[in-house]
């Protein structure tokens, strides 16, 4: 305990867990780990509870739930902000994949992510920004999965990420589950990997400016995916700079959502983030204060016609979602 208490930096404390093996200790004192995976597997629900920074020391076998606690507790005392998440497949029923718990801690307007559990991807990383982070560890365990089995659409966007405070300890498995998904809170990475996305076609020329007729300022347009005359739809993202803006405009032979991204989205004066303009009426975009991102979405006269629903968001929704 001593030596833990002496650690003084992050690197520091990755070395001292290297004493620390993938797995858990029972009550008995029964180590489980690498060396009998499938006693492991079988007995981890059963068997595993949440042990404290004291008793994972003591033990020195710990899951990755059990690590970042310990994590937790060097980085808090010594006056680090952290952050820390749980990744699951959300499935509604059992399936092979693993979760993964993790620690994000902050110094001087950066992120850094600290992994020891998983030993493919030990280390510390620097990053830029939270979301950054998330999308990097959500990466890499997509990857170790995918490597394992053969998984659906579905099952590929099922994996969630949640940041949790800090439990109690001795929670079982079931117990622990439970308490992130009733306490933690799921992160939504869409907006980000939009902005990446964006950037990049910018970056790439990969983009239309749309004419002085109809915007204010430059107002770049990224295809996505459908084509109106041929489709029927058309989906896309409109980034407008600081001080850029639509002017209005009627929409005769289709109908067209704004829906906000990230930034300001202001119609004729009024806020919104999601502005529909029905056939035979007009919209706009007011100029916008900050660095704005919009989905677009067109839907013809022609393909209203074949619809056997009233249009409302989720007619939208339908078209942008198919594809991320």
């Amino acid at each position: 305990m001593n030596e833990y208490q002496n650690i003084k930096t992050p690197a520091e404390l990755l070395k001292y867990m290297d004493n620390i093996q993938y797995g858990f200790t029972n009550k008995e004192g029964k180590n489980y780990g690498s060396w009998n995976e499938e006693e492991f597997e079988k007995e981890v629900f059963n068997k595993w509870f949440l042990s404290s920074p004291e008793r994972l020391i003591k033990v020195r076998h710990g899951h990755c739930y059990d690590q970042v606690e310990l994590e937790r507790d060097w980085f808090t005392k010594n006056n680090y902000k952290v952050h820390t998440y749980y990744m699951m497949f959300l499935l509604p029923y059992e399936n092979p994949y693993t979760t993964h718990t993790f620690l994000i801690y902050e110094k001087d307007n950066k992120y850094y992510y600290f992994e020891h559990s998983d030993y493919y991807h030990r280390g510390i990383y620097e990053f830029k920004s939270l979301n950054e982070a998330l999308t990097f560890c959500r990466s890499n365990h997509l990857k170790s999965n995918k490597a394992q089995n053969n998984m659906t659409t579905e099952e590929i966007s099922s994996l969630k990420i949640f940041s949790y405070p800090k439990p109690k300890y001795n929670l079982k498995m079931n117990e622990f589950i439970d308490y992130i998904l009733d306490n933690g809170q799921e992160i939504d990475l869409s907006s980000y990997w939009i902005e990446q996305y964006i950037k990049d076609k910018i970056s790439n020329g990969d983009y239309t400016l749309l004419p002085d007729t109809l915007a204010i300022g430059p107002v770049y347009k990224i295809h996505k995916l459908g084509d109106l005359n041929k489709d029927g739809y058309e989906v896309g993202y409109l980034y407008l700079p600081k001080s850029s803006g639509i002017k209005e405009h009627k929409h005769t032979n289709d109908i067209e959502r704004y829906k906000l991204i990230s930034g300001v989205l202001r119609v004729f004066n009024f806020p919104s983030t999601n502005n529909i303009c029905p056939l035979n009426h007009v919209h706009c975009i007011d100029p916008v204060p900050e660095d704005t991102i919009i989905e677009t979405c067109k839907i013809s006269k022609t393909y209203l016609n074949k619809l056997s629903t009233p249009i409302e968001s989720t007619t939208f929704d339908n078209l942008t979602n198919k594809t991320l």
